[in-house]
């Protein structure tokens, strides 16, 4: 289950914030089911993500750009809420693990030590961090690894099978499954073409030959496509052919193709078709923790945000700014709030809805 500790990449800067110093922090954070973590634990872990200027550096580069901290120093108020938020679904993890015996393994420990990396995004951001964060890190992550090992499901080869044909109209609603090699002259394309007259595996030459590396790895695989996916010269070649037939090669603005189109089968779409049970596992897993989050009793310092309850279950968010007055007698309120014509690269399957 390979999801952001938080959701800094969606979260906007806020004029609030949190202490960079934990200096005299000596009161509760938060109280998870009469467990109370200190603010000196939750500050100490705020400051070190605050001065590793790499990490910084990332999430201000990210497409949705986050600043860390507020120009004053202090830490930015959306990112200490979100940082807590993931320390109470942790918290929630802990209780099922301890509840459920379940224990963790060598492979957990190594399995999140892959986990972490990419959470925090390179190895070398990760390694800028004290090493008494990364070794927190790494427990809370392996916890999180051993959790979903017992509860998650995988797919076996028949439901993925028997979810692809109930599912078949959706997954490939054209009913042709399109592939393609691309390069970049009408003379590499040309030779393709009598190489595969010739018997050889459309699929090999695709991943040995396709300057469209993505799809080539899949064999070529772009998916079922619908109509306006593509430029339109793209488009005109694939409506003309049917399943099991192969284009001559065509020209559009990103080179020379040779299409081919396919009946859609399980064999073409396994990996995607396991990823979108995947996700349909992860989903009901997450469930799981939102589940025993909300049950918890929980008490929360609001120098960290406030609780809110909704739909989706419990969550910390950062707390409104106070009330603005202005003359004549008016209140505001400021919060901070979370927020065609190419080839496509890769398939999609659609993830299927949780059940039970």
């Amino acid at each position: 289950m390979k999801r952001p500790l938080f959701l800094l990449a969606l979260l906007l800067a806020s004029v609030l914030g949190v202490s960079a110093c934990s200096g005299g922090a000596s009161g509760y954070a938060y109280v998870f089911d009469g467990a109370t973590t200190t603010q000196a634990t939750v500050d100490r872990e705020l400051v070190a993500l605050k001065d590793n200027k790499l990490f910084a550096q990332a999430l201000q580069q990210s497409s949705t750009p986050v600043a860390l901290s507020n120009t004053n120093g202090s830490i930015n108020a959306d990112v200490s809420a979100a940082w807590v938020n993931a320390l109470v679904q942790y918290e929630a993890i802990d209780r099922a693990i301890s509840d459920q015996k379940i224990s963790v393994t060598d492979a957990d420990r190594q399995q999140a030590t892959t986990q972490v990396t990419q959470l925090f995004g390179t190895q070398q951001v990760f390694s800028k961090f004290p090493k008494w964060f990364r070794d927190r890190e790494l427990a809370r992550e392996a916890a999180k690894v051993a959790f979903v090992r017992k509860v998650a499901t995988v797919p076996t080869e028949a439901e993925a099978q028997r979810y692809f044909t109930q599912n078949l109209a959706r997954i490939c609603p054209s009913g042709k499954a399109i592939s393609h090699i691309l390069v970049a002259t009408q003379a590499e394309a040309d030779e393709i073409e009598k190489e595969l007259a010739g018997g050889a595996a459309f699929a090999t030459i695709a991943q040995q030959k396709s300057t469209d590396t993505q799809s080539g790895a899949q064999g070529g695989l772009l998916g079922c496509l619908a109509a306006g996916q593509t430029v339109a010269e793209f488009q005109a070649a694939t409506d003309a052919l049917a399943p099991g037939e192969t284009s001559a090669p065509v020209k559009t603005q990103y080179g020379w193709h040779i299409i081919r189109a396919q009946q859609p089968s399980y064999e073409l779409f396994a990996t995607q078709v396991r990823s979108a049970l995947e996700r349909q596992s992860a989903t009901q897993v997450t469930a799981r923790i939102a589940k025993r989050v909300a049950k918890a009793t929980l008490k929360l310092n609001p120098r960290y945000g406030r609780i809110t309850r909704d739909a989706s279950g419990l969550r910390i968010v950062a707390a409104k700014p106070p009330a603005v007055r202005s003359e004549p007698a008016t209140t505001s309120t400021t919060q901070s709030a979370n927020t065609g014509g190419s080839i496509p690269k890769t398939p999609t399957v659609p993830t299927p809805q949780p059940t039970g």
